[in-house]
């Protein structure tokens, strides 16, 4: 999760490139992400992405 303490204390805040390098973000085991792409791909030809 992305906090107050992640971002610049000026004007416009900002992320900067090294603390976001330094965000882990949780994702799911490979076999639930295969999952998910078997679900979705069908739908990406549907529509014409693919």
């Amino acid at each position: 999760m992305i906090t107050p303490s992640h971002v610049t204390k000026t004007a416009i805040p900002k992320l900067m490139n090294n603390v976001m390098a330094n965000i882990k973000i949780p994702l799911p085991p490979l076999c639930v992400q295969e999952k998910i792409v078997k679900i979705l791909e069908p739908l990406s030809v549907l529509s014409g992405e693919c």
